[in-house]
C-alpha cells in the first residue's frame, strides 16, 4: 500500500521533494541527490503521518449514501452472443447459465439487468464490461 504524506519534505541539504510522490520514491530520491553531489551517506528524518480529520460525510454525498447501482446490458449487434456472454462469467463471476440468461434476456428485449451491486462493485463491472465491448449502462436504484 502506498502512502502520501501531505506536508513540506526537504532533504538536509534543503532540496524540496514533491508531496505527491510516494514516501519510498521520496526517500530513493532524497538520497540519489545527496550522493550524486559528491555527498557520501545521508540520513533523512521520518516523515511526520499527517494529522487525521475527523471529517463527517454529507448526508448528499454519492460515497456516503451509494446505495445500490444496477449494471444494465443492452442489445448490440457487434458482439457475439457467446462473447458477451464469456465477459459476463469472467467479469462478473456468473454462472455460464446465469450469463447465459441475462445475454438472451437483452437479446431479445434489448435490455438486461446483470445485477444489483454497492456502487464501487458496480463502477468496476461497468468500467471492465464497458473495456470488453459491451454496451452496458449503471444506474442508481431507489433514488429517495
Amino acid at each position: 500500500m502506498t502512502t502520501f504524506v501531505a506536508q513540506k519534505t526537504t532533504t538536509r541539504n534543503g532540496n524540496r521533494l514533491n508531496n505527491r510522490i510516494p514516501v519510498h520514491m521520496r526517500i530513493e530520491m532524497a538520497a540519489q541527490s545527496t550522493s550524486s553531489t559528491g555527498g557520501g551517506s545521508t540520513t533523512l528524518e521520518r516523515p511526520k503521518a499527517a494529522p487525521e480529520k475527523n471529517v463527517k460525510e454529507k448526508k448528499g454525498s454519492s460515497r456516503a449514501n451509494a446505495g445500490d447501482w444496477e449494471i444494465r446490458l443492452f442489445n448490440d449487434p457487434m458482439n457475439k452472443r457467446e462473447y458477451v456472454a464469456r465477459c459476463l462469467m469472467e467479469t462478473c463471476g456468473l454462472s455460464e447459465g446465469q450469463a447465459f440468461q441475462i445475454m438472451m434476456n437483452a437479446h431479445q428485449n434489448g435490455a438486461a439487468v446483470v445485477g444489483t451491486y454497492a456502487f464501487e462493485q458496480a463502477e468496476l463491472y461497468y468500467q471492465s464490461l464497458r473495456g470488453a465491448g459491451l454496451t452496458v449502462d449503471m444506474v442508481k436504484v431507489g433514488d429517495d
